[in-house]
């Protein structure tokens, strides 16, 4: 079993991400193909150590393309909740909170959480647009 499976944040994050987004058709051909032209290495984005302009342009298409991907389940549908009246799940909402007594003091906790939740490194790719 491996839950989340990084290990090393150099490697295992974005590096790894863009390589599993192309051998499984997540994005274009062309866009890898000028990444790998341009020696575009994006190992340092989890440091803030950004490659060329060029290169980070290429990211944001890869971005683009994956956006609304689930990264747990890269062929399925990201549900949430039920809405309650027999229809169509929603999509669940980060922003929804509860309350509980800790410690004899009522604290706010998150009730649902999304796979940007999950990996927080899966968000670096939208803070670099350009």
């Amino acid at each position: 079993m491996v839950g989340n499976g990084v290990t090393n944040w150099k490697y295992d994050t974005e590096p790894a991400y863009l390589d599993m987004g192309y051998w499984h058709s997540l994005y274009d051909s062309t866009t890898y193909e000028m990444m790998q032209k341009n020696n575009c290495d994006y190992s340092g984005l989890a440091f803030d150590k950004l490659p060329s302009q060029t290169c980070m342009d290429l990211y944001g298409n890869f971005a683009d393309d994956v956006d609304k991907v689930n990264i747990y389940d890269i062929f399925g549908m990201c549900w949430g909740l039920p809405t309650g009246d027999g229809s169509e799940k929603l999509k669940a909402q980060s922003h929804e909170r509860g309350l509980t007594k800790v410690g004899g003091q009522i604290k706010s906790y998150k009730k649902t959480f999304t796979a940007r939740d999950y990996t927080p490194w899966a968000t670096y790719r939208h803070k670099y647009r350009a």
